[in-house]
């Protein structure tokens, strides 16, 4: 079979669902059921963070932050979960989690898996330095869309490391991704229970000119960042200039004047290197 057929088929799998989705991380669905149940409060949460000490951390080392005011002083989950806020734990929890989801063992796949997961974790430090300074968005939430704007093309590179053994070019993944991506992903998310504004991020992908609604909302923020993050690349050159997007005068009108939205970032660049750092340690 030729490799378009394979990538063909391999696509039909996952829309009909003959080729299982993932399953979100399993403390995030106990953290989710707490939560929601309302019987479990803050001593069973820690606990549940508790048996991953990865986890643990590097939840610390978030809440030790600049991004949460912070200058040390946590050194328990506990505080840790206090200082960040249960729902935002819940995303938190998620955005450090995702990455174990998926994995590739051919070499082409796995390289280019790993500069999309890059992609996304500036993304998400962006989403989330623009967030602390654009009342109302909530940093978690923002880093949490940063990171999950991608994932659809991660699920597929998944899914196709099993299937296309000899592929020797990343370009034929670049335009796969593109191509199929956004739909994957937003499939993915809702099998995962993750909420509509999430979902509209992922279905928000390279649309830079989108204009659904007067106020801004989480996906124009994250449109923002990605541009910002592409810009602060080299690659800026390819896309609409900053400025031109309807998403970012929503932006400008809550927070900063257009022509001052670098120059924040630049003094965000502190922030943005510890947020990177933690979503991409193990």
């Amino acid at each position: 079979m030729s490799k378009a057929n394979l990538v063909k088929d391999t696509i039909e799998q996952i829309i009909s669902d003959h080729v299982d989705l993932p399953s979100p991380p399993q403390v995030v669905v106990q953290i989710e059921k707490a939560l929601t149940g309302g019987q479990h409060g803050l001593e069973y949460l820690t606990k549940l963070i508790l048996f991953d000490p990865a986890l643990t951390a590097r939840l610390i080392k978030l809440a030790n932050s600049p991004l949460y005011g912070a200058t040390g002083g946590i050194t328990t989950v506990r505080d840790a979960v206090v200082r960040i806020g249960l729902n935002a734990t819940k995303n938190v929890t998620l955005l450090m989690l995702v990455q174990n989801s998926f994995r590739a063992q051919n070499p082409v796949i796995a390289n280019y898996m790993s500069d999309v997961w890059e992609e996304s974790v500036d993304i998400a430090a962006v989403s989330a330095a623009i967030a602390k300074r654009t009342p109302p968005f909530s940093i978690d939430r923002a880093m949490l869309a940063g990171l999950l704007q991608n994932i659809g093309s991660m699920l597929l590179l998944t899914r196709l490391d099993s299937v296309l053994k000899n592929l020797k070019y990343p370009k034929t993944l670049e335009i796969i991704c593109e191509a199929h991506g956004k739909k994957l992903g937003a499939m993915l998310m809702r099998h995962w229970g993750l909420d509509a504004e999430l979902i509209e991020v992922v279905e928000s992908r390279g649309d830079w000119y989108r204009d659904k609604r007067e106020e801004a909302s989480l996906a124009d923020l994250v449109v923002v960042a990605r541009l910002h993050s592409l810009a602060a690349s080299g690659d800026g050159h390819k896309y609409p200039g900053i400025c031109a997007v309807p998403a970012y005068e929503k932006l400008a009108e809550l927070s900063f004047q257009s022509d001052e939205s670098l120059a924040i970032l630049n003094e965000a660049q502190n922030e943005i290197h510890q947020v990177k750092q933690l979503l991409t340690s193990h």
